[in-house]
């Protein structure tokens, strides 16, 4: 009994917790390994879209993937960033659970959620991955 209670508060306390900005130049870098695609700038890869993920406990125990036009980019854990390098046009961001994950991270409901940006030549755009207070990751426009 004395567990579920426990179990029932910390879950609680954890709702109420949704993720917190992290500056880029705060956060660390994503390791190499976990860095999939964009990360060569080639002569028409002339846009950078950086990202960083928020810290905060609310799925901390978890990697997001990062998918940049539909393709896998990479895998974040909290208070991470990285760039990746894109030609100019119209892309598509979005986040969801990562697919090799392990344990509970395996199973998570967390939906995808994506979002449409429009890169110009030479411009960069930053990005941070949150979670809400439900749990459901995002990413939005960090300024």
């Amino acid at each position: 009994m004395l567990r579920i209670v426990i179990a029932a508060a910390f879950a609680a306390f954890v709702s109420g917790c949704a993720t917190s900005p992290v500056s880029p130049s705060q956060a660390k870098p994503v390791p190499r390994e976990r860095l999939f695609a964009f990360q060569e700038k080639l002569p028409k890869s002339t846009a950078t879209i950086s990202v960083t993920r928020d810290s905060g406990l609310l799925g901390s125990g978890c990697f997001l993937a990062f998918s940049l036009d539909g393709v896998r980019a990479g895998r974040f854990d909290p208070s991470e960033t990285a760039r990746f390098y894109v030609e100019p046009g119209e892309h598509l961001l979005s986040v969801r659970p990562d697919a090799e994950g392990s344990g509970l991270c395996h199973f998570a409901t967390i939906q995808n959620n994506a979002r449409e940006t429009i890169m110009r030549e030479n411009e960069n755009k930053n990005f941070r991955i949150m979670m809400d207070p439900n749990g459901t990751a995002d990413i939005q426009r960090a300024e």
